[in-house]
């Protein structure tokens, strides 16, 4: 007895080899986002939350992948790291555009309820996120 062909050819392939992700990869992914998020934006100045995609958790950390994202922001965009102790909504109000600062993604429950909020951290302690505060003149 043998194995149909059929088979063969539904349940005994190759899995599709996925290659790493760049550098230059997360960069264009991060400047994509900054694009989309100006150009929907109703006020000029636009806050920007970016939560590390999936896809890239494969081949960086954390770590790695906000360093990338850092250097892109300081060196190329001129931003300025804020490092704040306690996150409220005024104080990133009242930053000056083109400022960020890392966050952690934490689970908290409330009357059963699980909600998602972000506290502030710096890069040394694996940010899932970057919040940055630009300035996008609307016409």
């Amino acid at each position: 007895m043998s194995v149909s062909t059929d088979f063969l050819s539904r349940f005994c392939q190759s899995a599709p080899v996925q290659k790493p992700s760049t550098k230059q990869e997360c960069i264009d992914d991060f400047c994509a986002y900054i694009q989309k998020c100006a150009s929907e934006s109703k006020t000029s100045d636009v806050y920007i939350t970016y939560i590390m995609p999936d896809r890239f958790k494969t081949t960086f950390t954390n770590y790695e992948f906000f360093s990338v994202i850092q250097d892109v922001l300081l060196n190329q965009m001129k931003c300025t790291l804020h490092n704040l102790s306690v996150m409220f909504w005024f104080q990133m109000e009242q930053l000056n555009s083109k400022s960020f600062y890392f966050v952690k993604t934490k689970i908290s429950y409330q009357y059963n309820e699980e909600y998602k909020h972000n506290r502030f951290c710096t890069l040394e302690q694996n940010p899932d996120g970057v919040v940055l505060k630009l300035y996008y003149p609307k016409n």
